[in-house]
């Protein structure tokens, strides 16, 4: 995706910006001084597996308190269930729930899971704010499915960031959250494929 932003989107003809990807997991690409940085065993930018909270829910990677156990698409979908099952939330459908329910339902102005959109922007918020620290990049863009939650996710991530600044004063490091459809996977994909031929 950094790569596809490289070429066609908000990284074209900048040297140093990071692209995060909100998906069911939580991905990261980094462009440093014009080149994409894979790291020395080429898996770099582990951003959604940066660890937060020692103590926090479990991860598919088997440790605890990664930012993509409390802001991922699995994570607001494990606690949105919870919600349900204790009766927090009282569902209009059955069956499995989706992101897109979720979504909706927040939208609409059930407060609980709201809540838990609030809270996982603040995680987020936390992880950005450590990410403008630790690169001080001209941009960070914000993309992926998880963007479709909008203020339900973003509000509480932006009022996190400056508060946590070290340099606040200091950082001028833009934020941009992409519009998303479903056209941004295949761009991607087909990006990664137009760089293995122009290799």
């Amino acid at each position: 995706q950094a790569i596809a932003e490289q070429w066609f989107g908000a990284g074209k003809g900048v040297e140093n910006f990071l692209v995060v990807t909100l998906e069911y997991g939580i991905g990261m690409g980094a462009v440093i001084n014009g080149q994409l940085y894979r790291g020395q065993n080429g898996i770099s930018s582990e951003f959604g597996h940066s660890i937060i909270n020692i103590e926090g829910p479990q991860c598919r990677c088997g440790k605890r308190g990664c930012i993509e156990a409390m802001v991922g698409e699995n994570a607001i979908l494990r606690d949105a269930g919870q919600m349900a099952l204790s009766g927090h939330w009282k569902r209009k459908k059955e069956g499995v729930i989706t992101i897109e329910e979720v979504i909706q339902t927040a939208k609409a102005g059930e407060q609980n899971l709201r809540a838990i959109y609030s809270q996982a922007g603040i995680v987020l918020g936390v992880g950005i704010t450590n990410l403008i620290q630790l690169y001080d990049p001209e941009k960070i863009i914000i993309t992926g499915k998880s963007v479709l939650a909008g203020e339900l996710l973003f509000k509480s991530m932006v009022e996190t960031i400056p508060e946590n600044l070290v340099a606040r004063s200091t950082s001028n490091t833009e934020i941009i959250i992409q519009n998303w459809t479903y056209r941004d996977w295949a761009r991607g994909a087909g990006t990664v494929a137009l760089q293995e031929i122009y290799k």
